[in-house]
């Protein structure tokens, strides 16, 4: 799952060259395969980037190996799921 995702975390560090093709593939064959491997990197990057280290190393494997399933909250402003004076649903969500 962690396609694009540091190997000291589990991943295969392949690079946007190599994950954009292997997501392609991936695609052609099944869009909903595709979109869960899509959603699962990008919330191990966005561990990666901003987590703690607890956090890194508690989640990122998990999730590379396929024991996590990652998920990221969509809404959208016409069904007033964002905070008043929220412009981005994921990082003004909370718990």
């Amino acid at each position: 799952m962690g396609l694009n995702v540091n190997a000291e975390y589990g991943g295969a560090e392949a690079g946007v060259i190599a994950f954009s093709v292997a997501l392609t593939e991936v695609a052609r064959a099944c869009a909903s395969t595709a979109v869960t491997v899509s959603v699962n990197n990008m919330v191990c990057e966005i561990i990666e980037a901003v987590g703690n280290d607890e956090q890194k190393q508690n989640f990122i494997p998990r999730i590379c190996s396929g024991e996590y399933l990652a998920g990221c909250f969509c809404s959208h402003r016409k069904w007033g799921w964002l905070r008043p004076g929220c412009n981005d649903d994921i990082g003004c969500s909370r718990r």
